[in-house]
This record gives C-alpha cells, sequence and structure tokens, in this order.
C-alpha cells in the first residue's frame, strides 16, 4: 500500500509501480489509498498508528509513504515504510537531489523504491544462488575428497607385508 504525498498522486503512483514491477508484490492502487485517507484526519499521513488503522483496513502488511521537501533547486525525497504488524519503521530511504529537476526526483523515487521492493519481496523470489553456490555442493566436495584420501591411505599402509600376518611354514603342537 502506498499514501500519497501532500495530496500530490504522481509520487506515490510512481512509487506503486516501481514496487509492483517484478517483485510480485501486491500494490494497492493510490487512489483507493487516498480515498481511505481522506476518511480519517488530514493529519493522518504524518500519524503512524492512522496509517496503520488504514492499513489494516485495506488488509496490508506494509505502508509505503513519500515526503518530497524542497529548498532551493535541492529537493530531499525521502520513502519510509512501516509495518503494519508491529507498528514500527521497518526501513527509510532518502536521497538528496541537487538542482532537482522533475526527472531527477522521478528517477530517485524509482530507484528508492526499487531497493524497498528488494528488501520486501518474498524470500523465495529473489535470485536464487547458482548450484555451486549452493552450500551442500561443497559439503559433498568435501566428503569425497576425504574419503578419497582415507582410501588413498588405507590402500599405501596395507600394500606392505607384516611379519604378524605371515602364516609359519612349520607348526609345532606340544604333546
Amino acid at each position: 500500500m502506498t499514501a500519497p504525498s501532500d495530496g500530490e498522486h504522481s509520487e506515490a503512483e510512481l512509487v506503486a509501480a516501481e514496487l509492483s514491477a517484478g517483485s510480485h508484490l501486491v500494490v494497492r492502487p493510490s487512489s483507493i489509498v487516498a480515498e481511505k485517507l481522506r476518511s480519517h484526519d488530514e493529519s493522518c499521513q504524518e500519524d503512524s498508528e492512522c496509517l496503520r488503522r488504514v492499513g489494516r483496513e485495506l488488509g496490508a502488511d506494509l505502508v509505503v509513504t513519500t515526503r518530497l521537501a524542497a529548498l532551493g533547486g535541492t529537493t530531499l525525497v525521502r520513502l519510509s515504510v512501516l509495518e503494519i504488524a508491529r507498528g514500527a519503521a521497518a526501513r527509510a530511504r532518502q536521497e538528496v537531489v541537487p538542482d532537482a529537476t522533475q526527472v531527477a526526483v522521478e528517477e530517485a523515487i524509482r530507484r528508492m523504491a526499487r531497493e524497498l521492493a528488494e528488501a520486501f519481496g518474498p524470500e523465495v523470489l529473489r535470485k536464487a544462488k547458482a548450484w555451486y553456490e549452493q552450500w551442500w555442493v561443497w559439503t559433498l566436495a568435501g566428503g569425497v575428497i576425504v574419503a578419497g584420501a582415507v582410501a588413498g591411505i588405507g590402500i599405501a599402509a596395507g600394500g606392505s607385508e607384516h611379519p604378524s600376518s605371515e602364516k609359519p611354514d612349520v607348526v609345532i603342537t606340544p604333546p
């Protein structure tokens, strides 16, 4: 779920598009979120408890908020993630965009949203390791090497004859 920023839907829509692109996260459209927020107090976007209630109403696990602050030609872009179950900030990213043009600010929003999608995407959907990077491959290889070394030492040690293993030529039995 993405909460719109200061009445602007464009930033929230950018975040929603990046979160849902290729990450298999289910993102509620910002128009639905904005409608829910309008039914609450205007300060709800700044209040984590209110955002948590809205997130529960929408059946969301996380709420992502976008904040922009401009000073002169510089813009601060901040994306925050609120975990609904714990009611705590799960992660926040911010970036200062000097000489901020609309394109530069949008690119910063997209970049930060992609990072959030990677961090909160389902575990099974993250890039799988190559077979040779798996722990069990190297454990198996180590076991084969140790077994080969033990067999080699055993064969080398078993090749020489010991006097105790020789059969006697004459056997004397006392009466």
